[in-house]
């Protein structure tokens, strides 16, 4: 960058510090410019832009819109990000959406979901840097989900007195048909960065705030920006330190298995019989059923679920609901595979190996088996839950079921999870080292869709195991209790840079997370692939 070139860009950015509004609003309108072409980064950097735009976040409406614009332009270089959360931005823009009035709730819930990307922002979020007192630890995130489960136009209009109205009414349910005027979809995607911290998912958990509840109302949302970003939450908090009933998950009430599986439903009709045991909610549409349409959603559901088979109550309530045809149809669909579906649809037998579910009959040898390594096998699927995109160990070889070989098995999962964590940290070294893993999912799929038909692989093998039937107590109970699932943190791909209309903004590259793959797993358990 040439000298004049730097000195017109400090004369710039010194206007945007002028005592005149109007004079202000036009250096920084120039600045919103300059601000969406990358080469020019270095030098607002040398003239110091990003302090200059911070102090505007509470300058006049207008002023302050478009230097909440700029910020966002920005905050994709990490070296701009760093400067602000230096200068508390994250603290100055949650304490601008206090106020109804604020004129850039939109954009500054856009700059939040940008600055949560990195752990000091989601620490910062939570009230919990070293500048902190601790004594408002959450305060700002209690105060977000307020804003983002009581945003206008939460609802869509359902038929009068049609089955499915009761839970689409249910808190924070579904969007209105267009989003634009969705000041807070955004607030989903911080939420996905920073329930990756304990006390955000104890916050969420709480039963009185009932958060999680309208959460779970969000995934009928229009938004894909909400339905994405708290489907990736939900996971999160599904790896909370406690188990998922001390949790409350699992609570009769909040039919958390129903509401998480119903958006994996599809048109497709299901065997005769299947349907008996099924949620009212998954059948009410009939062949009008939309599945989710959201690759990167789905495969959050589905490895929620997968999560959710680490506790022995997880794994029942999953057979209660009978996820399984749902796992089938959606594992024919992803595939492409409509003649398979036409066939299961004439109840034509089972034509996919997915494994014997509940109500289904085993010989002797292999439900002795089964029972024999179902605990350890659980207790794994959870411990390889340790990391949301390393999901491929969820299965491991059922031995000997003893307190020697569950205390042999916790220290594996633990080596597992420890190198797995080191992998979820933040910043480019965790980057590259999930980049290393390899792509994911079939040569014929890409992505999400690949990953959650892994998922479903590694859930389908954990339900086919059918329960021990030790009593309880005794050697066999505290075996359970030892080899219990290891949670640890999760930390998601980084939600996608939002760009304000009026600039283009620079792009964010989302973090390339890799998965494992499940075969190695499934074939160590000594269980069949599927077809």
């Amino acid at each position: 960058m040439s000298e004049d070139s730097g000195a017109t860009m400090s004369e710039l950015v010194g206007f945007m510090t002028h005592a005149r509004v109007d004079v202000r609003m036009v250096a920084v309108t120039h600045v919103l410019q300059v601000a969406a072409e990358p080469a020019n980064w270095p030098g607002l950097k040398e003239a110091k832009a990003a302090p200059a735009l911070a102090r505007l976040v509470g300058d006049h409406p207008k002023v302050a819109s478009v230097a909440v614009q700029c910020l966002i332009n920005l905050s994709a270089d990490s070296e701009f990000q760093a400067q602000m959360l230096k200068l508390r931005l994250v603290n100055s823009v949650m304490e601008a959406l206090k106020d109804d009035a604020c004129s850039f709730r939109r954009h500054g819930v856009m700059l939040l979901s940008n600055l949560c990307q990195t752990q000091a922002g989601c620490l910062q979020l939570m009230q919990k840097d070293e500048r902190s007192d601790g004594s408002t630890v959450g305060v700002h995130l209690r105060r977000l989900l307020a804003l983002f489960l009581q945003a206008p136009g939460t609802h869509s209009p359902s038929a009068p007195g049609s089955a499915a109205a009761a839970s689409l009414l249910d808190a924070g349910a579904a969007q209105a048909e267009v989003t634009e005027g969705d000041d807070f979809e955004y607030a989903a995607a911080v939420l996905q960065n920073v329930t990756q911290d304990p006390d955000a998912r104890t916050i969420i958990l709480h039963p009185e705030r009932g958060i999680l509840e309208g959460l779970l109302g969000q995934l009928s949302a229009r938004s894909v920006i909400r339905r994405r970003g708290v489907s990736a939450a939900l996971r999160n908090c599904c790896l909370h330190e406690e188990r998922p009933t001390a949790a409350g998950l699992l609570r009769p009430e909040l039919r958390l298995v129903e509401r998480v599986t119903r958006p994996l439903v599809g048109p497709e009709p299901f065997k005769p019989g299947e349907r008996d045991t099924m949620p009212h909610d998954w059948l009410v549409h009939g062949p009008a059923k939309k599945r989710e349409p959201d690759p990167a959603t789905r495969r959050h559901l589905v490895e929620t679920l997968v999560i959710l088979t680490g506790s022995r109550d997880g794994r029942a309530e999953l057979r209660r609901v009978n996820v399984y045809p749902v796992l089938r149809n959606l594992h024919y669909w992803l595939e492409g595979a409509t003649e398979l579906l036409e066939e299961v649809a004439k109840g034509r037998g089972e034509p996919m190996s997915m494994g014997t579910m509940v109500g289904s009959h085993v010989d002797e040898e292999g439900d002795a088996a089964a029972a024999t390594g179902a605990g350890e096998a659980a207790a794994d699927a959870g411990a390889a839950a340790e990391h949301a995109d390393v999901l491929g160990e969820a299965v491991a070889k059922a031995g000997e079921h003893s307190g020697a070989g569950a205390a042999r098995r916790v220290a594996e999962a633990e080596a597992r999870a420890k190198e797995a964590s080191a992998k979820a940290g933040f910043g480019p070294e965790a980057k590259a080292a999930l980049h290393d893993e390899g792509e994911a999912g079939d040569e014929d799929m890409e992505g999400d869709d690949a990953r959650t038909v892994d998922a479903i692989h590694q859930l389908v093998q954990v339900l086919k195991a059918d329960e021990p039937t030790a009593p309880r107590g005794g050697p066999a109970a505290e075996a359970e209790a030892a080899a219990a699932p290891k949670v640890v943190e999760v930390k998601d791909e980084a939600a996608p840079s939002p760009k304000p209309a009026a600039a283009a903004a620079a792009p964010v590259a989302e973090l390339d997370h890799a998965a494992k793959r499940a075969a190695a797993a499934v074939e160590a358990a000594g269980f069949d692939e599927m077809d």
